[in-house]
């Protein structure tokens, strides 16, 4: 099995950078900490059985480095964050509703990541606000977590936000309250206020002079491109089944709000370039996507978020000021708190974290410890 890191690692970067358009620093940064995890780079320590005896365990782990969107770690942080997250998650049915920017604006979105990721936070949270507290479809003040995404699963640039909502909020009397249709919340109309405010959003940039126009392609050009978005396209936002119990809220929210794009296991390396093996959502069929060398580190770097931006955020009774109003509620829904063990989960998954001698079963112990050495 390949490793991502060795594909990279293959390609210089020097070169890499003159392909298409100049890499931006955080994806400079990414590609250092990717090539860089679970090597001596990073630093690391050496676990020895304590007998010293030749033939017993002598294992070094070196550290990961934790980057977001790095294929081959970042399990432990992302459990230890879910693990963290239930303490606010309430134990309700909930809805996921996913609102998609159209494949028209990617050029601009490569140019405009942080510009138009905010936007597209804004736009989301304002739409779901605007029905969630309609008295036709909810009335109530609910809570929601909405996470970024700007892949699809061949890697290509398809950004979209997933948004998980309690199925139910708190009213202005502070009583819960279930939604008023089994639809929950209308898809339709919810793309067409998403679709207003996302398209004013842009003019609003344009008009600031805010936005870096990709290439080739005119402050004009753009504003035709808007109006055919508006007035000929049906934007893709769509409210999936409810997940009516915890446990299926907290396997969601470990698959897909800490997520990254791609594994080790899905990519193949041969002399003609790589090959990354997906499912297709449309036919559930498995299928291999080709790319050069130079393309697929293209393709896994241009995910790599801006510096310092946050990739989920939570509204409402999810809100960090909300812990008053959350209590309130989990008191009414006289459910048992979701618990979620971390240690079972990786017993689940075929993880075993116990450090004892394989041979003698005494406890290891950590004779030599390196440092993390920072490489941006």
């Amino acid at each position: 099995m390949v490793e991502v890191v060795d594909v990279i690692q293959s390609i210089f970067l020097e070169s890499y950078k003159q392909v298409e358009r100049p890499m931006p620093l955080s994806q400079m940064k990414a590609a250092s900490n990717i090539m860089a995890c679970r090597t001596a780079t990073m630093g690391g320590r050496v676990h020895r059985c304590p007998s010293g005896e030749e033939g017993h365990d002598l294992c070094i782990l070196y550290n990961s480095c934790h980057y977001r969107n790095c294929p081959q770690c970042n399990l432990m942080p992302r459990l230890k964050w879910l693990e963290k997250y239930q303490e606010r998650l309430l134990n309700c049915s909930h809805r996921q509703v996913v609102f998609t920017v159209p494949h028209e604006l990617n050029r601009l979105w490569l140019h405009n990541t942080k510009e138009l990721s905010n936007l597209l936070f804004t736009s989301v949270s304002n739409t779901l606000k605007s029905f969630l507290t309609d008295e036709k479809w909810l009335g109530a003040k609910a809570g929601y977590s909405l996470v970024l995404h700007t892949w699809g699963r061949n890697l290509s640039l398809h950004p979209h936000i997933h948004a998980v909502i309690t199925e139910g909020g708190l009213s202005r009397d502070g009583k819960w309250v279930e939604p008023n249709y089994d639809c929950f919340l209308p898809a339709e109309a919810m793309m067409r206020k998403f679709r207003g405010a996302y398209i004013s959003g842009i003019r609003k940039l344009i008009r600031e002079n805010r936005l870096t126009m990709p290439e080739g392609q005119s402050i004009v050009q753009l504003r035709c491109i808007l109006n055919k978005l508006y007035s000929e396209k049906k934007w893709n936002v769509r409210v999936e089944e409810s997940y009516s119990h915890g446990e299926g809220i907290v396997k969601y929210l470990s698959r897909y709000l800490k997520g990254r794009p791609i594994r080790s296991h899905q990519v193949k390396q041969s002399e003609e370039g790589v090959k990354l093996r997906y499912k297709d959502h449309r036919t559930g069929l498995i299928r291999w996507q080709p790319f050069s060398k130079e393309k697929f580190v293209s393709q896994l770097l241009i995910h790599t978020p801006p510096t310092s931006m946050a990739m989920i955020r939570h509204y409402g009774l999810y809100a960090s000021g909300c812990a008053k109003d959350r209590e309130v509620a989990r008191k009414q829904l006289k459910k048992s708190i979701i618990d979620f063990d971390m240690e079972e989960y990786l017993k689940s998954q075929g993880i075993d974290r116990s450090e004892k001698c394989s041979v003698c079963g005494r406890q290891m112990r950590v004779t030599e410890i390196e440092k993390k050495k920072w490489v941006h």
